[in-house]
């Protein structure tokens, strides 16, 4: 049945290259993704965080300091006596939804995109779901502040946003970096290296002074990380932000119209930006999780942006096995490298007991 199911995959991939020249196959194109999404999510049964989730909605008590849009639903499920199910069916319903309409702004075809970003992030699309929720929505908030200008439209989805998950607050940066007009990509650079420098030092220094308070403990804990492991999971993804930038650069250098093209920017700036953040996820992975492995997005994105123009054809094949090459190497060190390297697998048993805890999948692959 694998076999089957991979050549279902590889039929989609052939047909909605075919439909993605007609605005009705587009429309198909979207539904039947979306659909296949919710095929993959919903009928999941197990998460990581399945547990957590079902703790915060029977005893609310222990999740007063949760966001508004889980308060309201998990309040609803309290009312109506369902369960985690019905959490986890909603939110994961709504942001593969936000999803897809992100993805749509700048693709034809959202069944390709989806084939390649969703397996990076498998693990954390199924099971973050007030994170998910916030972030796609966030997202889209800056493209149409940045891209569409449609300020009204903007706020209301940066609002719903951090009423989903507060830690995108943390977004606030982008919107002064994705201003800088000149010397983009050197100015995130050094403003990167500020950063780590800087969170390095105050870290330093207060777990020096601080370092009997009980609460430091926490910090140290499961969030934290040895600066090797966070070196490991997040330092060796520079060589992608230098690529994103030459390709950047070589497509405007074949069609300098590129460089007013808003939409090419927006993926290119928040291809780059998220690196600003990984001398805090080399301490502090969840950061790298949220928001360094989510925008991985992006470069996809940027790579098929009006790919056709490279009327180059061995230059195009160079570019397809580059980035193909690079994606399996992503897609094996976010999925499979702790086990390869440390022999650790827990992530892997993880997504094995989410696939086999949707039955649909679990009788067609197992």
């Amino acid at each position: 049945m694998f076999v089957v199911v991979v050549i279902i995959l590889l039929f989609l991939l052939v047909f909605s290259s075919l439909l993605a020249n007609f605005k009705l196959g587009r429309v198909i194109i979207f539904i039947v993704t979306l659909l296949l999404l919710y095929a993959v999510f919903l009928f999941i049964k197990y998460t990581p965080d399945k547990e957590y989730y079902t703790w915060w909605i029977n005893f609310p008590e222990f999740s007063i300091d949760k966001e508004p849009t889980f308060q309201l639903v998990a309040a609803y499920i309290r009312a109506h006596k369902y369960g985690y199910q019905f959490l986890h069916v909603s939110f994961l319903s709504v942001y593969s939804f936000l999803f897809l309409l992100l993805i749509s702004r700048f693709t034809k075809n959202v069944y390709v995109i989806t084939l390649l970003y969703i397996p990076l992030i498998f693990i954390f699309y199924g099971t973050q779901l007030r994170y998910f929720l916030g972030y796609f929505a966030a997202i889209l908030g800056f493209y149409y502040l940045f891209v569409s200008k449609r300020n009204i439209l903007a706020i209301l989805f940066f609002v719903f946003a951090v009423l989903s998950h507060y830690s995108l607050i943390l977004f606030v940066p982008f919107f002064f970096l994705y201003k800088i007009k000149t010397k983009f990509f050197v100015r995130i650079s050094y403003l990167s290296l500020a950063v780590f420098v800087g969170y390095t030092v105050l870290t330093t220094i207060i777990f020096n002074l601080f370092s009997g308070l009980r609460f430091l403990f926490y910090l140290k804990g499961d969030l934290v990380s040895s600066y090797a492991g966070g070196i490991f999971a997040f330092g060796t993804l520079l060589p992608i932000y230098i690529l994103v930038h030459q390709y950047y650069n070589y497509r405007l250098k074949i069609n300098p119209k590129l460089a007013s093209d808003d939409r090419f920017n927006f993926l290119y700036k928040m291809s780059i930006i998220p690196m600003i953040y990984i001398g805090i996820a080399i301490t502090v992975q969840v950061i790298g999780h949220r928001f360094i492995m989510t925008g991985m997005l992006f470069p996809i994105l940027l790579f098929f942006y009006k790919f056709n123009e490279v009327k180059d054809l061995k230059k195009k094949l160079q570019f397809y096995s580059l980035f193909f090459i690079l994606y399996i190497l992503v897609f094996i060190h976010f999925n499979f490298s702790v086990g390869l390297v440390l022999g650790e697998w827990e992530m892997v048993q993880e997504m094995n007991k989410m696939l086999k805890s949707n039955e649909m999948i679990k009788y067609l692959i197992y």
